[in-house]
């Protein structure tokens, strides 16, 4: 009895050793391959149209990437340059105010795989913003305080010089509306976006 359970180990150690060779279970779906995650950090900056002027942005991004091409996160992103305009102040109608902007929300990617560092995206921005419309007469005044809610779809280009290092450049839209802020409207805070992004993480 004793020799005939030696005899069935040692076929089953002859014949099947992978099944101790096995690092991860085998599964119905996705069984040859496994899906990757990372996460990564992404400050960007941004040159927009606000009320007809291009102005300087400064933001970031956080996101979760799933398999190299599905990203979810957050994103938010404030005016760094001085928006100012001509408009109804505390002393007259033409008083020159400026505008502080600030927005962000849900971040959502979609990476087109390219089989080379260099690779399209297609990110968008959902969410909601506030801006501030200030004068200085000589102390700084808040006139009006308002909220408005976007969506900022771009086309981004981003190139791999890393495993921890990616750069972008790209271009896309930003489109307001339920603006509520009488002196701006919807078309003034809507714009042209031209955005330079650097990601940190593990890709």
């Amino acid at each position: 009895m004793m020799q005939k359970i030696q005899a069935l180990i040692g076929f089953f150690l002859l014949f099947c050793p992978a099944a101790f060779s096995q690092r991860e279970p085998v599964s119905l779906i996705n069984s040859q391959k496994e899906i990757d995650r990372s996460f990564f950090m992404a400050p960007e900056l941004k040159y927009t149209k606000v009320n007809g002027d291009w102005e300087t942005f400064a933001g970031m991004r956080m996101g979760y990437c799933i398999n190299h091409t599905y990203v979810f996160g957050l994103g938010a992103d404030g005016i760094i340059s001085d928006n100012g305009f001509e408009g109804t102040g505390s002393v007259s109608d033409n008083d020159y105010l400026r505008n502080a902007m600030v927005y962000g929300g849900f971040y959502f990617d979609f990476i087109v795989p390219t089989g080379i560092p260099l690779q399209v995206s297609f990110p968008t921005l959902l969410g909601i913003g506030g801006d501030f419309v200030y004068e200085k007469q000589p102390y700084i005044t808040i006139l009006e305080a308002g909220d408005f809610l976007f969506a900022e779809p771009k086309i981004n280009l981003e190139l791999n010089l890393s495993r921890v290092i990616h750069i972008g450049a790209g271009v896309g839209y930003r489109f307001v509306i339920n603006s509520h802020i009488q002196r701006l409207s919807n078309k003034d805070l809507s714009g042209v976006v031209i955005n330079f992004t650097i990601k940190l993480g593990s890709f």
